[in-house]
């Protein structure tokens, strides 16, 4: 007890001694004081205010009783006007001239101060620019390195750049991409570009046909290097002519192309994602290119293109423009009906066998990569990955279509096992969700048989006829069109 009280004592006077001690740590700042639990005034409100929310929302106060202005921030305001017309201009078929050919195609529609909008996309990679007509062409602006692909800042360069531009051009330089073939199938107008010659309209053919599958687009054909109406007409009708035919698809003439003097392009914006493993899985770039079409406004529906018509003052040579309203089917008098696209494979070099007939087919066609996988029940076939990375079976029908069954089998064996090939073709990247596609080489007597219909029908299945021929003791393969 005398303990207790002595500590009380000294606690009650403790202050006396650390009063100075207390004041030169503190700066005479008042003592600590405790408030136990539930001291705090009743009357105090922890709600916002109508202008602290406001201001937190980024949002003037004097609209908020406005429901269409209520949380949206002055940088983010929705946008209300559509994006200028969009048109997909095909043509990745001509390699490394591509980017060349667009531009020029680009500068139809440049004159009377018009810029076009050019936008290269695939996987990994996105590329804006703009072109448009310079009557002193400046000098080449420096490269703009090249940026992390990030939709959001993808998405601002397209709404900014719009209202620069009359109209917009998207290129797909990897059109077969699962991606790519969604997109495709959202754009209405399309132009493909092609030449005169005659392997220039092959590879052309051939690429629409890849493309047109679940889709009706307004198809237009933009022609380079004719010299004159008549070669310009000739080009037209035999490509627009096989679309016809074989794909049932409408197409209409859009002009000559010429190269273009004093066309500036300004690249704009330049990303990848080829660094980044997130961005590149995600695909995001897409999303924002879909938004971009879906909101586009269309042209009016007396004029197939997306953009507006090049005038007169063109730089594309009106002297070769062929009279308007040119058929899009040839006609029997100047084009015979059994006029098609055909190749002569050469099979000189090979050894006769089926095997070896079926690789100089698929090189020459350089659409699929031979893999060194064989199907079990028939090793004559070839099993190769395609551009878009899906497994594609190549095989040669006998003569009377007497080996179909074993074919079957082969087919129904790549597919039951592509996940366990795809495993093994890790160089490949074999995409195991798609459909494996079946490419069969029939002879041309047995191409109208009643069993071959059902396969016809099926969209994973390309039927080609061929037909052997002999010349100054060389022997080719013709493959007509499929």
């Amino acid at each position: 007890m005398e303990n207790a009280s002595s500590h009380r004592r000294l606690s009650e006077i403790s202050h006396l001694f650390l009063s100075d001690v207390r004041a030169k740590t503190t700066g005479n700042a008042p003592r600590p004081v405790r408030h136990p639990p539930g001291s705090f005034k009743p009357d105090v409100s922890i709600d916002l205010t109508p202008e602290e929310f406001a201001e937190s929302m980024s949002v003037d106060p004097r609209n908020t009783t406005d429901g269409s202005k209520k949380n949206a921030c002055p940088d983010q305001t929705p946008r209300t006007s559509a994006f200028k017309p969009v048109r997909l201009v095909i043509a990745h078929h001509l390699g490394e001239l591509m980017s060349e050919r667009v531009r020029d195609f680009a500068g139809m529609f440049t004159t009377g101060g018009k810029r076009v909008g050019l936008i290269y996309a695939d996987a990994a990679q996105v590329q804006v620019s703009c072109v448009e007509y310079h009557p002193h062409a400046p000098e080449p602006s420096p490269d703009i390195p090249q940026d992390v692909l990030d939709p959001q800042k993808l998405r601002e360069v397209l709404v900014e750049l719009d209202r620069d531009v009359d109209g917009w051009m998207i290129v797909l330089p990897d059109p077969r991409h699962e991606d790519s073939i969604r997109l495709i199938r959202q754009i209405r107008d399309w132009t493909l570009i092609s030449g005169v010659d005659h392997d220039t309209v092959v590879a052309s053919y051939r690429t629409i046909k890849g493309m047109v599958e679940h889709t009706n687009p307004s198809l237009s054909i933009a022609i380079y290097g004719a010299v004159d109406s008549q070669e310009l007409e000739k080009a037209f009708k035999k490509l627009a002519g096989v679309c016809n035919q074989f794909l049932h698809l409408q197409s209409s003439l859009w002009g000559a192309i010429e190269p273009a003097e004093h066309l500036v392009e300004h690249l704009v914006w330049s990303a990848t994602a080829a660094y980044s493993k997130s961005q590149l899985a995600s695909a995001s770039q897409w999303k924002v290119l879909s938004d971009l079409v879906e909101n586009a406004s269309h042209p009016p529906a007396d004029r197939p293109g997306s953009l507006p018509q090049a005038d007169d003052h063109s730089r594309v040579s009106m002297k070769i423009m062929p009279p308007p309203g040119i058929p899009a089917s040839p006609s029997p008098a100047s084009e015979p009906t059994s006029q098609t696209i055909h190749e002569i494979i050469d099979l000189s070099t090979c050894n006769g066998s089926i095997a070896a007939i079926l690789s100089a087919i698929i090189r020459q066609e350089n659409q699929l990569i031979e893999s060194p996988i064989k199907p079990p029940h028939l090793s004559e076939a070839t099993l190769t990955v395609s551009r878009d990375h899906c497994l594609t079976l190549v095989a040669w029908a006998y003569p009377g279509l007497t080996n179909l069954r074993k074919i079957a089998q082969a087919y129904h064996w790549m597919n039951e096992n592509r996940q366990l090939i795809a495993m093994a073709l890790p160089q490949f990247v074999i995409d195991n969700q798609h459909t494996p596609r079946l490419n069969l080489l029939v002879d041309h007597a047995d191409a109208s048989g009643a069993v071959l219909q059902p396969l016809m029908e099926r969209s994973s299945v390309r039927i080609q006829a061929y037909r052997k021929l002999q010349w100054s003791g060389r022997t080719g393969l013709l493959l007509e069109a499929a």
